[in-house]
């Protein structure tokens, strides 16, 4: 697990650190009080006691106030210092973050699934000089470096060292350019199976992947879906995984409320409707699968809708109906797939004539469900 890590580390080690202002104004303080001043009393002179480091990221942040001008002043000696390797130029600005940023509790990014912190604490000046390096970097640097940065953050959290410089850095790299996490998801996906059973690391890669989804909501979906779905079974992180959902269409809400277009691909509607009333979904306690239902309606709306623009949807719906696949696939939570399921379908049939031809050619294939069917349009007379 860690050689996958320290590769990633060491293909960005070869170059000398570039010290940050506060880091060199210590060594020369330092250097300073290394000269043993003389005692009127003949003895030794006490040192003074240590400051003690800062509890959390907030006072980290109260305790840099000179922070936009430390950073200014790194970035110009970086860019003249290395002027073409835009990857140091990164690395020393989040190893910078990593020393002003450190504090002894560590973020609760367990309960932060869709938090813009710790981003916002910074200030808009120090933001806007980070945005603007992003900026003078090239398209395959700022992936190249999302990548890299992500590796070396996993890889600082498994030795216990001060990371919260990577998440600061990767959540802006997240606001400024949202599908960074789309465009090496086999790498980000061999990086999150390394490191699943470190829950706490586990979890600061879902969120650093996920921060591009209040952005962009499409990109949120498709990293719920490869990146944390597949995660959701597992008891410490089904909780982080479900919030997430949740925070992502409370955050896009206006948008998909006003859309007149869908926003999503009927397939990636079916892994999510698999996702909600699944197996998986089946077996999370009542509160997770309540959230998860809240969110179907609004799923659908932008997605499938009334059933009326395809056709093609409809098959899906009746195999899902069938008995067999009640039973097995959506054990445990067969009623509200069921019932979900025959509302679908209604709608197909009064709403698009193409849909009854697909029944008429499946109807023998899939008797039980379309026998369900039946009995439910008779019922629900539309």
């Amino acid at each position: 697990m860690d050689q996958i890590s320290s590769a990633y580390s060491e293909s960005i080690s070869a170059a000398p650190e570039t010290e940050s202002p506060k880091q060199a104004k210590g060594k020369s303080n330092n250097s300073g009080n290394n000269k043993k001043k003389p005692d009127m009393n003949g003895g030794a002179k006490k040192p003074a006691a240590a400051e003690k480091p800062p509890s959390s990221v907030e006072e980290a942040v109260k305790r840099s106030p000179n922070m936009a001008n430390e950073l200014k002043s790194l970035v110009e000696t970086l860019k003249t210092k290395f002027p073409d390797q835009t990857m140091i130029w990164l690395r020393d600005v989040a190893s910078y973050f990593n020393s002003a940023l450190h504090a002894t509790q560590p973020l609760p990014l367990q309960s932060m699934a869709f938090s813009d912190r710790p981003l916002t604490l910074l200030s808009k000046e120090t933001r806007k000089t980070l945005t603007l390096l992003l900026e003078s970097c090239g398209v395959a640097a700022r992936e190249g470096a999302f990548e890299v940065l992500l590796a070396n953050m996993a890889h600082e959290m498994a030795k216990d060292r001060p990371h919260n410089g990577y998440l600061v850095v990767l959540q802006l790299m997240s606001e400024v350019y949202p599908s960074l996490a789309t465009y090496n998801m086999t790498r980000f996906n061999e990086l999150r199976n390394s490191y699943q059973n470190r829950p706490a690391i586990g979890t600061a890669l879902l969120w650093a992947l996920g921060q591009g989804g209040r952005k962009d909501l499409s990109v949120g979906i498709t990293v719920w879906l490869d990146f944390m779905q597949p995660m959701m079974a597992l008891k410490n992180y089904s909780r982080f995984v479900v919030e997430y959902l949740s925070g992502l269409f409370s955050h896009h809400s206006a948008r998909i409320k006003s859309s007149k277009s869908k926003l999503l691909y009927s397939r990636q509607y079916f892994l999510l409707f698999d996702a909600i009333f699944g197996a998986t979904g089946g077996n999370l306690n009542k509160d997770m699968q309540a959230e998860l239902r809240r969110l179907y309606p609004a799923i659908k709306a932008i997605s499938v809708g009334d059933c009326s623009d395809s056709h093609e949807v409809f098959p899906e719906f009746l195999r899902r109906l069938h008995a067999a696949a009640i039973m097995e696939e959506y054990k445990g939570n067969s009623g509200a797939a069921a019932e979900a399921l025959l509302e679908a379908l209604s709608e197909c049939v009064a709403n698009n004539p193409a849909a009854v031809k697909h029944w008429g050619n499946m109807y023998i294939t899939y008797l039980p469900a379309s026998a369900r069917l039946l009995s439910h349009l008779s019922k629900h007379k539309r």
